[in-house]
């Protein structure tokens, strides 16, 4: 197998303050065979003017600006414009680390084909302020819909990569919904690969979520988890998350102690 190349997306829209980091996490990636497509639906502020000022600089970069259907459907749009055997997105105030390309390039060449690495956060000034506990994600409980904030917690987005020939086994009516979805789309994608691969969480961390005043996901919290129960989310009592959390750390313990007795 030779290099894999990524395919990366950023939807953005008004999205000046913290895009030029996002590029930058993008750039300084220490494995270099990508092509990222920043997908613009119509800024007024100066979103373009950063994004060109990158595009024009590197040829990887490509600035697509018009109209879209929402967040999701520009992603969407900027993987049909290559054919990079691993895709992923970037939303405009979000952040990889340096060597997450790399990392997951030597996973799916290992015969992986979705991965995810441990949750962080950075704060409104790019500092790293949190990294999560390990997890674990079933398959089966991916598919049937648990894996969300009010469930069994969320399957971060901005450190999930997955195979372009993954992608293609989700039907053009489920592909439909998530393009048209406003603000759950990822939750709606998860579920639909979950039935064609397993979700491999790798022991770093990938990318990060920025929290900040203006992340819609924090405004439209409500509309949110709505979208989500329409895409066949479900809830568990708050002993049963418990048990598992309690549950996927003993696992997560025992699979890291195996891996310090063969070292």
């Amino acid at each position: 197998m030779g290099k894999l190349r990524f395919t990366v997306v950023t939807p953005v829209l008004d999205g000046e303050m913290y895009l030029a980091e996002t590029i930058e996490s993008v750039i300084g990636q220490s494995y270099p065979h990508w092509r990222y497509f920043i997908m613009d639906g119509g800024s007024t502020d100066r979103t373009l003017e950063i994004a060109n000022r990158y595009a024009a600089e590197d040829e990887r970069i490509t600035v697509i600006s018009g109209s879209d259907r929402g967040m999701y459907d520009a992603v969407f749009k900027g993987f049909e414009l290559d054919n990079g055997e691993i895709c992923c997105w970037i939303n405009a105030d979000d952040k990889f680390f340096p060597w997450s390309f790399s990392i997951v390039s030597e996973a799916i060449k290992s015969g992986r084909q979705w991965v995810t690495g441990q949750s962080a956060h950075w704060d409104e000034r790019g500092r790293l302020f949190r990294v999560g506990l390990p997890r674990v994600f079933p398959q089966r409980l991916i598919r049937t819909g648990y894996f969300h904030g009010r469930g069994l917690g969320f399957i971060q987005q901005e450190g999930t990569f997955f195979t372009r020939a993954l992608l293609r086994k989700v039907s053009c009516e489920r592909m439909e919904m998530i393009r048209q979805a406003k603000l759950a789309g990822d939750f709606a994608l998860w579920k639909a690969l979950a039935p064609h691969s397993p979700l491999t969480v790798l022991p770093t961390v990938t990318g990060g979520f920025r929290i900040h005043e203006a992340n819609m996901s924090r405004m439209g919290m409500d509309a949110y988890y709505k979208e989500v129960k329409q895409m066949g989310g479900k809830h568990l009592p708050w002993i049963a998350k418990l048990l598992f959390r309690a549950g996927s750390l003993m696992f997560v313990g025992w699979k890291l102690g195996r891996i310090d007795s063969v070292a």
